[in-house]
């Protein structure tokens, strides 16, 4: 693994005292592996062909109902589910063992929200985690490591051109049938 701020995570976990700041490399180290990933696939002006969805929905604060208690929780429980629906997706596109990913955010039990222009993302537990033992931690490290070989696996190149020719001479058009 390059130098990369999963690496640095990972690294870091040695130094940590508290059971929460292992857990907080943790989490940190997945999500930079999948988001650094992510932004190599990315073409400007366009979205990673990893996003799933076609747009991003409404939240309900955006669509002036959130004053009708039933119509926002309706709202929000829909966006939540789209939204870990395109997670747990993007898991199995990038080829990840989802039964060890799964093992995984049970034994660290951070939700990552990534802030718009933000390269730090925000961080909220779902749940009081355990006291995750050293078998453990291994088990989250090794399966981080294991997820970072499967994605250099699959891994493709975008060119940086983005496959357009610096010539103004537009191509004729093929027609596909």
């Amino acid at each position: 693994m390059p130098d990369s701020r999963t690496k640095k995570c990972l690294l870091n976990i040695k130094d940590c005292t508290e059971n929460i700041e292992v857990i907080d490399n943790l989490a940190l180290a997945f999500a930079y592996l999948l988001k650094d990933f992510e932004s190599t696939k990315n073409i400007p002006l366009s979205r990673s062909p990893y996003q799933l969805t076609k747009k991003r929905q409404l939240r309900a604060s955006e669509t002036g109902l959130d004053e009708i208690k039933p119509i926002r929780d309706y709202i929000e429980t829909t966006n939540d589910n789209i939204e870990s629906l395109e997670e747990n997706l993007k898991i199995i596109a990038f080829g990840i063992d989802y039964n060890k990913y799964a093992q995984f955010k049970f034994l660290v039990p951070v939700n990552i929200y990534w802030i718009l222009s933000s390269d730090e993302p925000r961080r909220t537990l779902r749940y009081e985690p355990m006291e995750l033992d050293n078998n453990q931690i291994e088990f989250c490290k090794n399966f981080i490591i294991e997820s970072a070989l499967k994605l250099q696996q699959v891994d493709f190149k975008i060119p940086e051109d983005f496959g357009l020719t610096s010539s103004l001479e537009v191509p004729p058009t093929k027609v596909i049938k």
